[in-house]
């Protein structure tokens, strides 16, 4: 199997879908990089993979077959001195989404441990390197290799790229401690719909608390509450050619009495449920009411 490997930057960003004849070995053509990360902070590059051939990548070591029958399987292994001091390496497989031009573009980092590499596409993987406060300032080594086989070959290496991280003395505070008031909004219905469960339910909740629990380490700031019906129209794209369900809905019950007046229902135990979610964030978190 003919394969193209090589680094980008962390900011690499593939499209598939408008790909001229040697992008593979354009995109592929550094086999080293350089990175600097402050303690408490981290550092990130992408390994590119692609072959002229279908076959299968893994981040794993588990056993993988394929299941149509025989297909190649490529295997990202990451070794680094930087492990060994105590930084924590992270490494994800890159998916595609469909952009507006129709063409897919590298957009999110994906849970799942191996993938179909279509032949002629180019694969990202996500590598990056975390550095507590406490590690020793320096400069650290590492290789990224790979490894191919089919079915129960053997592997043989087919490729490896390096990579050097250098520590820097300087200590970034924790995300709690950020100076800066970060409020990237929520959009909680659309989780719920995305995930297929209850609105404000205890799954979707649960659901929720992972999301403010990745905003908590960004340093976000505060947990957004929508408290009316469909606010901004469901972003009016009732006028696209195919309309998204982007409506947001009253986290505070409502209702109407005989007489008249009107009474929230369940809204203490809801914004008690939501402020108990938010202490992943931090001490100083707030809601924004929308």
């Amino acid at each position: 199997m003919k394969v193209h490997f090589g680094l980008q930057s962390m900011y690499y960003k593939y499209a598939w879908g408008v790909n001229f004849w040697n992008q593979p070995e354009q995109d592929t053509a550094a086999k080293h990089r350089d990175l600097v990360s402050c303690r408490g902070d981290s550092a990130a590059l992408q390994a590119v993979i692609g072959a002229e051939e279908d076959f299968l990548l893994t981040i794993g070591r588990e056993a993988l077959f394929w299941k149509g029958g025989p297909l190649p399987i490529a295997r990202i292994e990451l070794c680094s001195n930087a492990m060994e001091a105590g930084l924590r390496a992270e490494i994800k497989l890159v998916g595609l989404m469909e952009d507006d031009d129709g063409a897919r573009r590298s957009d999110v980092l994906l849970d799942e441990r191996h993938m179909f590499v279509e032949k002629r596409k180019l694969q990202q993987v996500w590598v990056e390197l975390h550095a507590p406060a406490d590690a020793r300032p320096g400069v650290y080594s590492g290789t990224i290799g790979l490894y191919t086989h089919t079915l129960f070959e053997d592997e043989e290496p087919a490729g490896e790229l390096t990579f050097r991280l250098k520590v820097l003395e300087r200590v970034l505070p924790a995300p709690d401690q950020y100076r800066f008031y970060l409020d990237l909004w929520q959009h909680n219905a659309n989780i719920a719909r995305q995930y297929k469960v209850p609105l404000w339910s205890d799954e979707h909740f649960a659901i929720m608390d992972s999301y403010l629990e990745s905003l908590g380490q960004l340093g976000q700031k505060a947990a957004s509450l929508v408290v009316s019906e469909i606010p901004w129209s469901g972003q009016a794209t009732h006028i696209d050619a195919s309309p998204s369900d982007l409506f947001e809905y009253n986290i505070v019950g409502v209702t109407r009495g005989r007489t008249g007046l009107l009474h929230t229902i369940t809204a203490r135990s809801t914004v008690t449920s939501i402020w108990r979610h938010t202490t992943v964030l931090t001490r100083k978190s707030s809601c924004s009411a929308c």
